[in-house]
């Protein structure tokens, strides 16, 4: 659900609208998998789900960029300035591609065929 929302909403012409709600739902989707939103518990479940160290290291990042970063909240007054906040919306295009590889690679290795349905 999570994952098929997230693509919905990476295909508006204007990802700067969409931009929260994409990044929200591919963390959510891997959250459902994981069964955790803890940042430092992120890498410990996917090893344990038999995913290679390089898509925990991408989960990790996404639960930061989730949570950390806040992405979905942004607002000045938790920034430092005003550069940290652009930093945190530069290269939407690259992040949401980042996303929906890490977590398309944890569906196909847990739920075999479920992101094509």
């Amino acid at each position: 659900m999570y994952y098929g929302r997230a693509l919905r909403f990476g295909d508006t012409p204007f990802l700067d609208d969409s931009y929260a709600e994409v990044i929200t739902n591919f963390w959510k989707a891997a959250e459902v998998i994981l069964g955790t939103w803890r940042v430092k518990e992120v890498s410990a479940r996917a090893r344990r789900l038999g995913l290679t160290n390089s898509v925990a290291e991408e989960l990790q990042w996404l639960c930061q960029l989730r949570h950390s970063d806040d992405v979905a909240h942004a607002v000045l007054y938790r920034k430092k300035s005003v550069e940290q906040l652009e930093k945190l919306y530069a290269d939407r295009d690259d992040k949401v591609r980042r996303a929906d590889n890490v977590v398309r690679a944890v569906i196909d290795r847990v739920l075999p065929g479920a992101a094509d349905s």
